[in-house]
């Protein structure tokens, strides 16, 4: 099988979103690919954060395909996604708002 970049969104990839709230009461989100050390996009909604990751995902991909390096997958016996990566999410736990969040002194996120 060609791993091409329709290959790498069929494998079951998971995705993080956090929260990130700022000592002057602003906010924006982070979202990554757990897998993929340097996928990551942020976005002033978790759904701007969530397509902009979309977008650097086929960048990565794309790019690490060009220069010929390895791409990591998803651990084996993890399901395919329908859909796509998307399908899984791992975040930490959420506020009575339902958001995803952990507060760092930095302003940061933690896991």
């Amino acid at each position: 099988m060609k791993k091409d970049l329709a290959y790498y969104w069929s494998l079951a990839y998971r995705r993080r979103v956090d929260r990130v709230d700022e000592d002057d009461g602003s906010r924006y989100y982070v979202a990554s690919v757990t897998e993929l050390d340097g996928c990551i996009a942020s976005g002033d909604s978790r759904p701007e954060a969530i397509a902009n990751l979309k977008a650097a995902f086929d960048e990565y991909i794309e790019a690490m395909i060009e220069w010929g390096n390895e791409i990591a997958e998803p651990a084996q016996g993890r399901p395919k996604a329908r859909g796509g990566m998307f399908k899984y999410d791992t975040n930490p736990p959420v506020d009575s708002s339902g958001i995803g969040i952990t507060k760092h002194p930095d302003g940061l996120q933690a896991a």
